[in-house]
Order: structure tokens, then C-alpha cells, then sequence
């Protein structure tokens, strides 16, 4: 970082320099430090106008919960090529659920059509779109749908997120048993992870 620095600090106006900051944004992004890596990709993007760059961006704004830059960057990245629609629509499907009311049930379709016309994502992408197709069920109060695409996200990666997330739709259900099981593996993980869902998980408990 602090080569990176000072490799910038004589200017940042310069193709050269563009390549820096991409590289320091990288860097930027493996450390969690999104909003930094969101600003050093715009500044490479207003040297370069390089698409690629600009996608970087929209994930970093998303990482960093500047939704309306990501969403931006979304519909003008569509059709560039630089990612595939099915990626940039995935992101759109996690902008408008995160975004979304409990009640906004229009948002929710919305999603659920995104996704579905996602049908080309990359094998890895798939479990996190299972995750928030079960998101979107579940606030249609479909929660048998919502079981099987949350399953399907569970049996490819566990998160703290999943597993609370099954812990609504059982308990939706009626299911009490199971759901407290989901809970506890909350619970449990959240010593190693600062799980934002904790305080609702441990009360659910």
C-alpha cells in the first residue's frame, strides 16, 4: 500500500497512474475496505473509461452500500460484455431486496423476474442467487418455495445469513424445533463472525 502511494503521490492523472489505482483498489478490496477501493476505481475510470473499471466499481459502490452508484454502473455495464447480463442482473436482484420494505411486494416480483432471466450465471454465482430468490419468497410468503431455493444456497455454502434466513421461513411454517436449530448455528458462529442479524436471531432463540 505504501508503494502504491507513493507511486501516486507525484500525480493521478496519467494512464500509468490508472494502473496504479486499480492495483491499489484491488488491494484496497482484499483488506474490506470498500469505499476507498469505490474511490480509487472511479478515479481510474474517469482516466481510462475502461468498462472494466467501471464494473470494478459498481461491486466495490455495492460492498460499500452505495447503492445508487452500483445501480448506475448496472444498467449502463448491461450488454458491454464486460460481465454477463445474468452477473449485472444478480446484482441489480441484491440491490432491490436489500433496498426493499418488508411489504414492497412489487419489489420482490421484481426480483424474481430479474431472476429469472438470469439463466446463464456462472456456476458459483448460483448459490447466492438461490439466497436471495429465497429472500424474495419469503417476503411473498411463499415458504415452501422459499425452503427448497434456501436449501439449495445451504447445501452449496453455509453462511450466518442462510442459516438465519431458514431460521425465519421454518419458523414461518410453524416449524419451532428446526427453526431453533438455525438459530443456535447463528449464535454459535457469531463469536467468529459480527453477524448485523444477531440481535434478532438470539431473540428468536
Amino acid at each position: 500500500l505504501e508503494a502504491y502511494n507513493q507511486a501516486l503521490a507525484g500525480g493521478a492523472d496519467s494512464p500509468l497512474a490508472a494502473q496504479v489505482l486499480v492495483a491499489r483498489g484491488s488491494l484496497y478490496e482484499r483488506q474490506r475496505r470498500h469505499d476507498l477501493a469505490r474511490q480509487d476505481f472511479t478515479q481510474a475510470y474517469t482516466l481510462t473509461d475502461d468498462p472494466a473499471v467501471r464494473a470494478r466499481r459498481m461491486l466495490a459502490a455495492y460492498q460499500a452500500g452505495n447503492l445508487g452508484v452500483a445501480e448506475a454502473d448496472a444498467q449502463a455495464l448491461l450488454g458491454s460484455g464486460v460481465l454477463s447480463d445474468a452477473e449485472i442482473q444478480l446484482l441489480q436482484v441484491r440491490i432491490l431486496v436489500d433496498e426493499a420494505r418488508p411489504t414492497d411486494a412489487a419489489a420482490y416480483e421484481q426480483a424474481l423476474t430479474l431472476l429469472g432471466a438470469a439463466d446463464d450465471l456462472p456456476d458459483e454465482a448460483r448459490p447466492l442467487a438461490d439466497e436471495y430468490r429465497a429472500r424474495a419468497l419469503y417476503r411473498l410468503n411463499r415458504y415452501a418455495e422459499a425452503l427448497t431455493a434456501i436449501n439449495a444456497a445451504l447445501n452449496a455454502v453455509e453462511t450466518g445469513s442462510r442459516h438465519y434466513l431458514r431460521g425465519l421461513i421454518l419458523e414461518a411454517q410453524g416449524n419451532t424445533e428446526a427453526a431453533v436449530r438455525e438459530y443456535d448455528w447463528v449464535l454459535t458462529w457469531s463469536a467468529v463472525y459480527p453477524y448485523p442479524f444477531l440481535p434478532d436471531a438470539r431473540q428468536r432463540w
